[in-house]
């Protein structure tokens, strides 16, 4: 209380005069409980020992004013209060302060091996969204990708406890989720593990040479074609290369009469493969079957084609 009304005093000059009165100073805040900083000017505030709600009366004093001075109050978790600056007074001095909670943010980093991977948050394992929105991306040029730094706003009722992130040709990630109103800051770190890559046959059919767009299915001898295979390549790493076998066989009953297979690397992509071909003499008129098969190792998919043969 003494070095409480040390500060005060400084604030208070009595003049001696005719009569009496009372004066009270009374400082407050919301919320209350912050520490008062007294000061005759801006820069010299010092802490007294006084927190708010503060109040200070002065009994059968004669005529007195208070002189200029300023008054500030701090809280832990809120920004300081603005400084207030009085001239000098008489009567009743009353300060209020609203004080402004700290912004404080949130970090979330969250990365992956490989990087590059898209992140998805939510508050449980059924309710995964983007982490960034196609219009973020589009109007404030945010990727969404890993490695990620993301900062959030504590205030926020609620901030998705779970994260994951996919990658094309990698298996989704785990889910990894902290708790409902987890306000810490948080390192979330994926390792993906690559899918098997995937083809599709999308077309394996017979054209002219001389009119490649169209499908041919009654062949004469001595006629000039294109075998054609039409497939799709995926679940491949970004620039990867996979090697691919691409087989060509036609049968007669079962039986294959003809084979040739081809081995190249490709990236993912959709791709057209093209063999030419004699229709030859020895291929006796009637039905017969064109096999399309792309493979990795031993495994792929396979489409056939019926075609005739006339003489």
């Amino acid at each position: 209380m003494h070095e409480k009304k040390i500060f005060l005093l400084l604030f208070l000059t009595i003049l001696i005069m005719a009569g009496c009165e009372t004066m009270k100073t009374r400082i407050t805040s919301d919320p209350s409980g912050a520490n008062i900083f007294f000061g005759t000017t801006k820069a010299d505030l010092e802490y007294a020992g006084a927190v708010t709600p503060y109040e200070e009366r002065y009994d059968n004093v004669f005529l007195a004013e208070w002189n200029a001075g300023c008054v500030q109050v701090k809280k832990d978790g809120y920004q300081d209060s603005e400084v207030a600056c009085r001239p000098k007074e008489g009567g009743d001095r009353n300060l209020h302060f609203v004080l402004k909670p700290k912004i404080r943010l949130i970090t979330r980093r969250i990365t992956s091996d490989p990087p590059g991977a898209e992140i998805f948050w939510g508050f449980n394992e059924s309710e995964m969204s983007p982490l960034v929105s196609d219009e973020m991306r589009t109007f404030k040029e945010i990727s969404g990708v890993t490695p990620y730094k993301h900062c959030i706003e504590a205030q926020f009722k609620e901030i998705p406890p779970c994260y994951q992130v996919k990658k094309e040709g990698y298996k989704d990630s785990e889910v990894i989720c902290t708790h409902r109103g987890d306000k810490e800051a948080r390192d979330f770190h994926f390792v993906l593990h690559p899918l098997p890559p995937l083809i599709t046959i999308n077309d394996v059919f017979l054209c002219d040479q001389e009119n490649p767009n169209s499908h041919v299915s009654s062949l004469k001898w001595g006629q000039k074609l294109l075998m054609v295979i039409r497939y799709t390549l995926s679940r491949v790493p970004e620039d990867a290369k996979t090697e691919l076998t691409k087989y060509y066989y036609i049968s007669d009953q079962g039986k294959y009469i003809f084979e040739k297979n081809f081995k190249d690397k490709k990236t993912a992509g959709t791709y057209e493969a093209t063999l030419s071909m004699t229709v030859p003499t020895v291929m006796d008129p009637g039905e017969y079957v064109l096999h399309g098969i792309v493979r990795i190792g031993d495994q792929g998919p396979e489409k056939k084609f019926l075609f005739t043969v006339k003489e």
